[in-house]
């Protein structure tokens, strides 16, 4: 009796130790049916026996397939830390896997999977996929994959893999990863997650960080909240994604700089799946970035400061730049150019396919603004209108002056306003500028010459083939340069073929000068290379006025003289030959009282004394003038007066001929330094 009372007594220690030597082999079938009723494809469980406080599994794999790919999962060595009494409450201390893979096939391309999921009309909720659920199924001490490899393949895509480690405490996330693309090293990705929904994310290269990113998540049970603060570094990202061959946009390639991302983007808690409504969720992200943009063609290089803000409202797009972006611009060939201040405010409209909204573009110096309103439809077809509000002439100066070294000679500016509109049109890939600039007002000084009240009005159309088109007016209060000339006001047309070859048209227009009409024909000609050939229809030239421009005392005349001018320019020379002016039917007088000089002379010659006297008071019926003027200045001018004197020879007829040589452009000095005829000359240009 007594043994067998003992046999029972041994039976449960029998039966506990029977179990616990089977246990690999009874834990290995139980397991592998338990993965295969779920689903899992040729399941594969090894396991040690388990100690008081440490179970240690040799193998496990499991492989699943559905939803367009296949998933398989092996891990070897690992081993499970425990306290028993703890282990009854569901607690395990430590969790270490001393290797595992993780293999994803994809069976579509990505646009398959992308129309498999435009197709799914379910939501997807969120918060089943809570991610503290991460922490709270944590072990209490340390979860730790020493190895982890990540393999995704699909087709028409490179393989990606992911080979790192990942250590998760009650507290923290971490791990890091060595990506790999077609088997080529693209970089490493470090991330560091919480439990207060903080996610730190790092992809850096051997040498320095590429990306980095702090993300905060805040869910509720109506929707996610994500806010997230991005830096890139341009051209060391470029440079990794060009050594895979990665096709990149060739405005893009040329890139450089680091650019700073704030995004902030709101899901709701049931997200939709498709992809339409995807798309209209809205999102904020503030732009931060400075850039080294290359020049291209006739563009020079540029350095850019970017401060924008990029909206996703309801389906449609909206950037700002705000007006602290600024814009650099250089070139080698020329002093910096003067820092352009940007802002804007362009949105994408859906419905219509199309961008629209204002551009301003300002410098400080000089005080210069342009306003430009843009509508561009998704096949680049649309316009740009442009606005230069009035600005001060003279405070453009001194900036070109710096721009242009080279220019030796500048005019003085006193006052004057530009300003122009135009518009830059766009259709399949062509486009047309057309602008319409205007100068008022303008008062000009250079040398001794100034030109009071300028205007110009002007309509400018420029192709891509370089043909050029101007139509304006142009109008000049008057010129002083020792010689007052009022006008012109005249219209133009001017052509440019895009070969450096243009066309200027004048239309016919006249000048006031001494008291009387110059009147100039319709010319045309190359405004480059000026060759041309005209006639001046000259009336009413008061002959006061001419002889005041003479430096000789004693000499006074009265009438008028009209005629026409032959004149040719070649270049900068001006020439005429054969000019011819004559009196008008009622006469004039010429009165010369000689000074004691030429008086002198008189006496000394029977001819001068003779010619004196007649002229002492000449009233002539006829005077006839012959000029021929040469490029360097010298004139030579040759006077016929027929007339009488009622005070010599009692009235005797008079015929005289007289020859005269003058340096017209040194007589024109002369009277610029005397001022003899400028004395009305507006003050300011005394000052």
């Amino acid at each position: 009796m007594k043994k067998w009372l003992g046999l029972l007594f041994l039976l449960p220690l029998l039966l506990a130790g029977m179990a616990w030597l089977s246990l690999p082999w009874s834990a290995q079938y139980l397991v592998e049916r338990w993965l295969a009723e779920q689903g899992f494809v040729a399941p594969a469980f090894t396991m040690r026996h388990p100690s008081w406080e440490k179970l240690q599994i040799d193998h496990l794999s499991v492989s699943q397939a559905g939803d367009g790919r296949r998933v398989t999962l092996s891990a070897d060595n690992i081993e499970l830390q425990f306290d028993p009494m703890n282990l009854l409450q569901g607690q395990l201390a430590e969790l270490r896997v001393q290797q595992a893979r993780l293999d994803i096939v994809a069976d579509h391309s990505l646009k398959g999977r992308a129309e498999q999921i435009q197709r799914q009309p379910e939501p997807i909720a969120l918060n089943r996929f809570h991610p503290q659920q991460l922490f709270s199924y944590a072990p209490s001490r340390r979860l730790v994959i020493a190895q982890l490899e990540l393999n995704y393949t699909a087709p028409e895509q490179p393989p990606l893999t992911l080979l790192g480690n990942v250590d998760l405490e009650p507290q923290l996330l971490q791990g890091r990863f060595q990506i790999k693309l077609d088997q080529k090293p693209l970089g490493y990705l470090d991330f560091n997650f919480d439990p207060d929904y903080q996610l730190q994310l790092s992809f850096s290269d051997t040498r320095q960080p590429l990306v980095q990113s702090d993300l905060r998540l805040t869910p509720d049970p109506h929707s996610w909240k994500f806010e997230a603060e991005t830096t890139v570094q341009i051209e060391p990202l470029r440079s990794a994604l060009e050594s895979f061959q990665i096709a990149l946009p060739e405005e893009v390639r040329p890139l450089s700089g680091v650019l700073k991302l704030n995004s902030r983007l709101e899901l709701p808690a049931q997200l939709a799946s498709d992809v339409q409504t995807l798309l209209r969720l809205d999102s904020h992200h503030d732009i931060a970035a400075r850039l080294r943009l290359p020049g291209r063609n006739a563009v020079p290089n540029s350095d850019l400061d970017l401060q924008a803000r990029l909206q996703f409202l309801d389906g449609s797009i909206r950037l700002q730049l705000k007006p602290s972006t600024r814009l650099v611009l250089q070139r080698q060939d020329m002093p910096e150019l003067p820092p352009i201040s940007l802002s804007a405010d362009l949105q994408w409209l859906p419905h219509a396919m199309q961008i629209k909204g204002p551009i301003t573009l300002r410098t400080q110096e000089p005080p210069l603004q342009l306003d430009t309103e843009l509508t561009l439809d998704a096949r680049l077809n649309g316009r740009v209108g442009l606005n230069l509000p009035p600005v001060q002439l003279a405070s453009l100066l001194p900036t070109l002056k710096r721009l242009l070294p080279q220019q030796r000679v500048w005019p003085d500016v006193h006052q004057g306003q530009l300003q122009a509109r135009g518009e830059l049109r766009l259709n399949e890939g062509q486009w047309q500028l057309e602008l319409r600039p205007g100068l008022t007002q303008a008062n000009l000084s250079l040398d001794n010459t100034h030109i009071h009240n300028l205007n110009l009005d002007s309509r400018l159309e420029l192709a891509p083939n370089g043909r050029l088109s101007a139509r304006g007016n142009l109008s000049i209060g008057h010129t002083d340069t020792g010689l007052r000339i009022y006008g012109p006001d005249l219209d133009y047309a001017l052509t440019g073929y895009g070969n450096s070859r243009y066309w200027l048209q004048l239309t016919a227009f006249s000048l006031s000068a001494l008291d009387g009409i110059i009147a100039v024909p319709a010319v045309g000609f190359d405004p480059l290379k000026p060759d041309l050939e005209t006639r001046l229809a000259v009336s009413a030239f008061d002959l006061s006025r001419i002889l005041e421009l003479y430096p000789q005392e004693g000499l006074y005349g009265s009438g008028v003289l009209g005629g026409e001018l032959p004149i040719r320019i070649n270049g900068n020379e001006i020439s005429i030959h054969n000019g011819h002016l004559r009196s008008g039917a009622e006469g004039g007088v010429i009165r010369y009282q000689p000074t004691p000089e030429v008086a002198l002379m008189g006496q000394q010659n029977p001819g001068v004394q003779l010619a004196l006297r007649a002229l002492t008071d000449l009233r002539f019926e006829l005077l006839d003038l012959k000029l021929d003027y040469q490029p360097n200045g010298d004139a030579d001018m040759r006077a016929r007066l027929k007339g009488y004197n009622p005070g010599w020879q009692q009235g005797r007829p008079v015929d005289l001929n007289l020859n005269i040589e003058e340096n017209l452009l040194a007589l024109l000095r002369t009277l610029q330094l005397t001022g003899r005829v400028t004395d009305s000359i507006d003050r300011r240009f005394r000052r």
